[in-house]
């Protein structure tokens, strides 16, 4: 599989859930054929969710994932940071009637995306980022 990206997961407790965490973003950057590049995974508690959600984005809520990308990432270096929250994306799941771990592949999927700067702040970038998310639900699934 490599094509020379470098994917850190970090602090997950359950095994299966950094697994698909990886597999998940290493199907969104080889479908975007990125290479040279590394991601960072890690997990965020719900009260940094609430936190670092407040600070970068002025909502009051606790996110399920937040992305930072890199200004101008190097070939070679890293691409930015995912971090994801278990316990929303456990809320999450429970309201849309998946699996949490389903709801963690999808916000590593949207995280990893945001971080290779796809956006959703109009109409076409929302477009262009939902048509790529439902094509790697539907990678996952062959």
């Amino acid at each position: 599989m490599g094509i020379g990206y470098d994917l850190t997961i970090s602090g997950f407790r359950d095994g299966g859930d950094a697994a698909a965490v990886r597999q998940a973003a290493r199907l969104i950057l080889e479908m975007l054929g990125c290479a040279r590049l590394s991601v960072d995974f890690s997990v965020m508690s719900i009260r940094e969710a609430r936190r670092l959600n407040r600070r970068f984005r002025g909502k009051t809520y606790a996110a399920g994932v937040l992305s930072f990308p890199m200004p101008t990432p190097a070939p070679g270096g890293p691409a930015g940071e995912v971090l994801i929250c278990p316990s929303s994306a456990a809320r999450q799941a429970a309201r849309a009637g998946i699996s949490r771990r389903r709801r963690l592949v999808q916000l590593a999927t949207h995280g990893a995306l945001h971080v290779l700067g796809y956006r959703h702040d109009d109409a076409d970038s929302t477009r262009m980022m939902r048509a790529l998310e439902r094509a790697a639900g539907r990678r996952r699934r062959v």
